[in-house]
């Protein structure tokens, strides 16, 4: 009798203990990673959102001006907030350092005051401890480590002088030797845009050139790097450029018109792919190795595309208010579902970023930021922020 009382109690110890891991597990799965942060711009207001969406607290930081858009580097400890219009960025420092499985708790909270010389600055590229930003209106490239920004309390931007740079709406990648690709533009090439560069150029960080461009297109526009091949958009195909320096294009799907480009271009590491985007277009894959480009998703009503942190996952979301989220190994859709209200021409347009676990819309016409769930695409929550909601960085990492 005592042995089958025993047994009987530990058998209910250990349904217990079950009981409790999975409750534990559902609960993981229903709140955010602790180590998440976001940071939200506004389309009217000067003050930026930080919030914890693990414990729903917000805390508002101020910056010179309205409309900016906001980066994050990729390990997640800063957020670049950029105004291009009024020559400004400025850079917050989160404190949380990613590194994949695990994060380092590297301080509290802070607004950086930042020295150097920006002029129109707007697209962002870091790698190798690098931070940077294109100036459109010298054509220059200003950049920063992240050595610099977590031991000062001043962020100093220094500037890539390349002799034959010139105003222009341009890119520039980083390649893992430190090196950068930068766009030039040469005037001399009839493009779609007469705004958009035609060339990249390799240059070292003292504005030495490396290597010259050998292809010219008829626009750039979009830029990605697994560190090694560099992908831009252009009007004339995918320019691919090597770090050593070698350049070819690769062609568009028979059905692109010559006014059609893939303007946003994606590298995912976990899956080792690069993806191109186009609002008129979709959504398409693009293999450097074989020079091929495959559709995933064709529609002209393509809003915005995101990736979590490990590059495991895309998510789509179209005017009409459905979110697709993709299996990045394989371009499959796991889950899709109209959630957001439909887009009405005139209003802003929702943005949105991703986690592994959760989506994050911006919602300009209710001032809020809803939170949704990746595996069903529920709405959890919705976050108050005030005005309109511009633009979302996904700062800290996926880790508790």
């Amino acid at each position: 009798m005592k042995k089958s009382i025993v047994t009987l109690s530990l058998i209910a110890v250990l349904l217990s203990c079950t009981k409790d891991d999975q409750s534990a597990t559902q609960n993981s799965r229903e709140t955010e990673f602790s180590n998440i942060r976001l940071l939200v711009t506004d389309e009217e207001s000067t003050t930026v959102n930080y919030i914890n969406p693990s414990n729903n607290e917000v805390n508002t930081y101020e910056t010179a001006f309205a409309k900016s858009y906001v980066y994050a580097n990729n390990n997640g400890r800063f957020g670049v907030i950029i105004n291009n219009t009024n020559h400004s960025l400025k850079v917050l420092d989160c404190g949380i350092e990613s590194h994949g499985d695990h994060a380092h708790i590297e301080g509290n909270v802070r607004m950086l005051d930042v020295g150097g010389t920006f002029n129109k600055p707007i697209h962002f590229y870091d790698n190798v401890g690098d931070i940077a930003v294109f100036n459109d209106g010298t054509g220059k490239v200003s950049y920063t480590s992240t050595n610099e920004l977590s031991g000062n309390n001043t962020a100093i931007f220094n500037e890539i002088n390349n002799p034959d740079s010139s105003p222009h709406h341009g890119a520039m990648v980083i390649f893992n030797n430190g090196n950068y690709g930068i766009t030039i533009d040469d005037n001399n090439v009839p493009n779609a845009s007469q705004s958009l560069p035609e060339r990249v150029k390799i240059y070292d960080k003292n504005g030495n050139l490396l290597h010259d461009s050998t292809v010219s297109t008829r626009g750039i526009h979009g830029e990605a790097s697994d560190g090694y091949v560099s992908l831009f958009g252009s009007y004339s195909g995918i320019l691919k450029v090597i770090a050593n320096g070698e350049q070819s294009i690769i062609p568009y799907p028979s059905n692109f018109a010559n006014s059609d480009i893939l303007g946003s271009i994606y590298f995912l590491y976990t899956a080792n792919k690069f993806y191109g985007r186009s609002g008129a277009k979709g959504i398409f894959e693009i293999n450097p190795n074989t020079g091929v480009i495959n559709s995933v998703l064709e529609t002209n009503q393509l809003t915005d595309l995101a990736s979590d942190e490990s590059g495991k996952i895309l998510v789509a979301l179209t005017n009409d208010g459905k979110l697709r989220v993709y299996e990045a190994s394989n371009n499959t859709i796991r889950v899709e579902k109209n959630v957001l209200p439909e887009w009405i021409t005139g209003n802003p347009k929702s943005t949105i970023k991703t986690t592994n676990k959760f989506i994050y819309a911006t919602m300009p016409t209710t001032g809020e930021v809803w939170q949704i769930k990746i595996t069903d695409l529920s709405i959890v929550k919705k976050i108050k922020v005030g005005n309109k909601p511009f633009k979302i960085a996904i700062l800290g990492g996926e880790s508790n």
